[in-house]
């Protein structure tokens, strides 16, 4: 079963790579009233609306890329991750468990099935690769 990627708990989920660079820049632009004195009002300003817009963009691009992305997640290893069933299950969860390859096979088969009826789909699978992105989070949906 396949979720659509603004269904999953993570905001994160689908967000580009230069969305969250951006983000992460953006996390370092204080609030104006934080903004050195020093700086002229008018770039103390400048700041604050590129950070605006800025946050505006990723929301938004998120938000479409999200809505068309759908993904099905799957816990490799050798032993269960209650971090894993809390996040991503809900108590009336349950487990399958299928050896990876006989998965890949009927994944790309259901794949080619859909493809064939119309060419506006496409499928991107793989090891997932966590990576720390810091208190960003938060500024997520602040704007």
């Amino acid at each position: 079963m396949l979720s659509r990627l603004d269904k999953f708990e993570d905001i994160l989920e689908g967000m580009t790579e230069n969305d969250l660079k951006l983000l992460a820049f953006t996390d370092g632009i204080p609030q104006l009233e934080k903004i050195s004195k020093e700086l002229p009002q008018l770039q103390r300003e400048q700041l604050q609306l590129f950070k605006i817009k800025s946050l505006d963009e990723i929301n938004r691009t998120t938000a479409l890329s999200q809505k068309s992305q759908f993904a099905s997640c799957w816990h490799y290893c050798d032993r269960e991750s209650l971090a894993m069933w809390d996040f991503y299950s809900q108590p009336n969860g349950f487990v399958i468990k299928i050896k990876p390859e006989i998965l890949h096979k009927h994944v790309l088969n259901e794949f080619m099935r859909l493809y064939e009826s119309s060419n506006s789909h496409s499928l991107i699978y793989g090891l997932c690769d966590y990576r720390p992105i810091s208190p960003m989070i938060s500024l997520l949906m602040k704007t």
